[in-house]
């Protein structure tokens, strides 16, 4: 089933990436819904075929449908942007909600008109474990004084893209398994000006893939960053040292769980 053409007189394309159907899809609509402002149009793009009911709700809502065979979460990512109708662009993943209704009126306000090729807010993470909210993301400033090292960069539910700035950027490398986004944004950064919108955009919960992964995200932020900087044995060996630094961090966030593994002759579930 391919994207249905739609009005194109809108301003911004949501595009909410999910394997399945699922509660956790529901409330990612539902949050899309509640945004009091006009000319959003939401793209769901689904990794299997979607029930009569959930077709119907997409569409009652005046949302549009993709259904793709999975092929990773970034093959997925692009074929929403490049089926997207607007100028501007978010992903909002399954799961994932806006943290009020208001939060697109506000996007709209301080960016849509403007010439920045995106812009970015906070992200509210949410430890599904614990309730604990805090908000994450960096300012403008931060990301010009340190993004050369790949330090301070935009979070990237908390980013809007123009359709324009991800055609010159080439879209997310699926050759990245984890970090597709964040090499991106390093490059956007880079080459391109954006806005700080100085606000809360995005509930995240902790989890995800790049979570459940960490390690492996660690790696592919080392090679992004090495990408983006250039090759040398100079940057080589900060790369290598910071993510030495990286590891131990997370290790430690993690109380050492990483580093615990099931004995030799031990028997039992070998979690713990």
């Amino acid at each position: 089933m391919g994207a249905t053409d739609r009005d194109t007189s809108g301003w911004l394309t949501v595009v909410t990436i999910s394997l399945r159907e699922d509660d956790a899809l529901r409330r990612t609509l539902a949050s899309v819904e509640e945004q009091r402002v006009d000319g959003v149009v939401h793209l769901v793009v689904l990794g299997e075929e979607a029930s009569p009911e959930l077709a119907a709700l997409i569409d009652s809502r005046g949302g549009r449908l993709l259904v793709q065979e999975p092929a990773g979460v970034y093959s997925a990512m692009n074929a929403g942007w490049r089926a997207a109708t607007t100028d501007a662009i978010h992903f909002l993943n399954g799961g994932d909600t806006y943290v009020d209704s208001e939060v697109l009126g506000h996007v709209k306000s301080a960016w849509c008109g403007s010439a920045h090729a995106w812009a970015t807010g906070r992200l509210l993470v949410v430890d599904p474990r614990t309730g604990h909210e805090h908000v994450r993301g960096v300012t403008v400033p931060e990301m010009r004084r340190r993004h050369y090292r790949g330090w301070a960069v935009p979070e990237q539910p908390a980013t809007f893209f123009r359709r324009s700035t991800l055609e010159a950027l080439g879209g997310f490398d699926p050759r990245y398994s984890i970090a597709a986004d964040y090499r991106l944004i390093l490059e956007m950064v880079r080459r391109m000006d954006g806005i700080d919108l100085e606000l809360p955009i995005a509930r995240y919960a902790l989890g995800g893939l790049s979570d459940a992964r960490w390690p492996s995200s660690l790696l592919q932020c080392n090679r992004a960053r090495r990408d983006v900087r250039g090759g040398g044995t100079r940057v080589w060996a900060e790369e290598f040292a910071r993510t030495v630094a990286d590891f131990g961090a997370q290790v430690t966030r993690r109380g050492g769980r990483v580093l615990r593994r099931r004995l030799p002759g031990r028997t039992g579930g070998g979690r713990s």
